[in-house]
């Protein structure tokens, strides 16, 4: 009896072990995906508008990009609704599949709403920042990945962590998208030829993460049991069309999408891209000079959302969102009244060192208040409004 009580607990230490691999294998594969992604990010929103004015569109161009923030809320919505009932592995990879259809699109055609289609269902951004279904799903992947038990400052430090891979990632997809298209330029090829380079980087980071997410286990899946959300609701029902099955969860979800709306608001008028196109504009500086720029940007920001679960930790979510927000876009207010570039670039510095320290505050808040079976769609909708 004691010899297999031994082989009993012995078996047991090894299920844990080898369980635990999956686990650390999983998060260093959304890790790996999330930095491929924003990337590719990175890079198209450097030469987006440009390419859109090279090719003909002119004035269009900013149609074009509302067409493509507005038409990716109902695919989001579709997406990150479904993912915990159709798999998150699965949403992951038709997202990456659409991905690499819209880079052959825009790597071969000059269309107004081929281009618009495209960039709506394989999630072209504009801003440059992460829209689409991918960070809802990998979030509520990653958030399943780490122990409820942890609380709040534990899953904004995992969030903290991982939007540094993507700002590190964006800013390297800047600086390189910045360096190919003056390479290409001065070694003779057209501009559209050119500006279209960084969309092959996008097409690559596609299927790359393609291959990443089909190695993903099942720890990344909603639990059989859903892990409890901080408020409990007895009258939970089943997850409906929404995705969401609390009717507690659905108000708080649709408070917090109202508050959201109004940074949002205000966030789609300062988007990456415009910001590099103004510089491009107003201050004159090449491409080389413009993906740098946004590349210490994007560093500064990384780094800087590392110390949301030390924040969190000490005032929690809220404060910290609060205490973090506010400055950063004053500081924003202050880059188009600057007399010079330097200093422009400057405050424009400054701002990212503290703008993206409420995001993983944010996205913490958001997972720990809905259940373990509602991540994928509160994550998805809360950034709709």
């Amino acid at each position: 009896k004691v010899g297999q009580s031994m082989e009993v607990k012995v078996g047991q230490s090894m299920e844990v072990a080898a369980n635990a691999q999956l686990v650390n294998n999983d998060l260093l594969l959304l890790h790996g995906a999330r930095a491929l992604r924003m990337l590719a990010f990175g890079a198209v929103a450097l030469v987006l508008i440009s390419l859109l004015n090279v090719i003909g569109l002119g004035a269009r161009s900013g149609v074009l990009l509302s067409l493509i923030l507005l038409g990716d809320l109902p695919v989001t919505f579709i997406l990150t609704t479904s993912a915990d009932r159709l798999g998150r592995r699965r949403t992951l990879c038709i997202g990456a599949g659409l991905a690499i259809l819209a880079a052959v699109c825009y790597c071969s055609t000059t269309s107004f709403w081929l281009l618009a289609v495209a960039g709506i269902v394989g999630v072209i951004s504009p801003a440059g920042k992460d829209i689409g279904p991918f960070l809802a799903v990998e979030q509520a992947a990653l958030a399943e990945l780490t122990s409820n038990d942890q609380g709040a400052a534990a899953l904004a430090g995992t969030f903290g962590r991982y939007q540094c891979v993507g700002e590190l990632a964006q800013a390297s997809g800047a600086l390189l998208a910045g360096v190919v298209v003056e390479a290409a330029q001065s070694a003779g090829a057209s501009d559209v030829f050119a500006l279209r380079l960084p969309f092959t980087i996008f097409g690559i980071s596609a299927l790359l993460k393609l291959v990443l997410y089909t190695r993903l286990s099942s720890n990344a899946e909603p639990r059989a049991i859903p892990a409890p959300p901080l408020i409990e609701d007895p009258e939970r029902g089943r997850l409906g069309w929404s995705g969401i099955a609390s009717s507690e969860s659905r108000r708080v979800i649709c408070q917090l999408s109202a508050l959201f709306a109004i940074d949002a608001f205000a966030g789609g008028l300062t988007m990456s891209s415009w910001l590099a196109f103004w510089f491009l504009q107003r201050w004159g500086l090449d491409f080389a000079q413009l993906g740098a720029l946004l590349a210490a940007a994007n560093l500064i920001a990384g780094l800087s959302g590392t110390l949301a679960g030390l924040l969190v930790a000490r005032l929690g979510a809220v404060p910290t969102m609060v205490l973090t927000h506010l400055p950063s876009n004053l500081l924003l207010l202050l880059v188009p009244l600057m007399p010079t570039r330097a200093t422009a670039a400057v405050l424009l510095l400054l701002r990212f060192a503290i703008s993206q320290m409420d995001v993983p505050a944010r996205q913490a808040y958001v997972s720990m208040l809905v259940s373990s079976d509602e991540r994928s769609a509160a994550g998805g909708i809360t950034p709709l409004a």
